[in-house]
């Protein structure tokens, strides 16, 4: 597939400006390079992902873990790329690609995948985990190891680390 190389900027619409999801040194296409071939429609718009918990859109990217009305699609493995992560992680053509997911070698797309159309859908059907408010204002390795040990009495635990037993201790006393 012919992806365009030109670095040249144009002027921008809404669905090619990158939203962030990268630092700006990160990317490997000029931003020339990801308008260009979404206009001539060889990669999918940059649409603005919705996260888990508010998802409305079905197609996933198993890079950045977002979801996206549809998606660039690998013709090798049939996974879906956003195109953001795709100006990211594989370098735009001459040079040689490499697909993220199976390691095939010249890497094609197939652009504008709608969820219907994915070949091999990534279909997380559990709801997103939320915590009570017994989790407000402890530090995420405290909340992690409550929820990997679940036979733990978590309010012992909790006032263990707010009488100032560390993290490492109360778990090292689990093992």
């Amino acid at each position: 597939m012919g992806i365009t190389t030109s670095s040249v900027t144009p002027k921008r619409n809404q669905n090619e400006c990158l939203h962030g999801i990268y630092h700006k040194e990160k990317y490997r296409w000029t931003e020339g390079q990801i308008a260009a071939n979404i206009r001539k429609g060889k990669v999918t718009p940059i649409y603005p992902f919705s996260a888990e918990s508010q998802r409305t859109s079905r197609c996933f990217c198993s890079i950045c873990y977002n979801y996206y009305p549809s998606i660039n699609e690998t013709t090798c493995c049939q996974q879906g790329i956003c195109t953001e992560c795709l100006a990211a992680i594989i370098d735009p053509p001459p040079k040689q690609r490499m697909c993220p997911y199976c390691r095939s070698a010249n890497i094609s797309i197939k652009p504008n995948v709608e969820y219907n159309d994915l070949k091999s859908p990534v279909v997380n059907t559990h709801e997103p985990l939320t915590l009570d408010d017994s989790f407000a204002n402890l530090p995420d390795e405290l909340i992690c190891l409550l929820l990997q040990y679940e036979h733990l009495d978590r309010q012992m635990v909790i006032d263990l680390y707010n009488a100032g037993v560390p993290i490492d201790e109360i778990e090292a006393s689990l093992k």
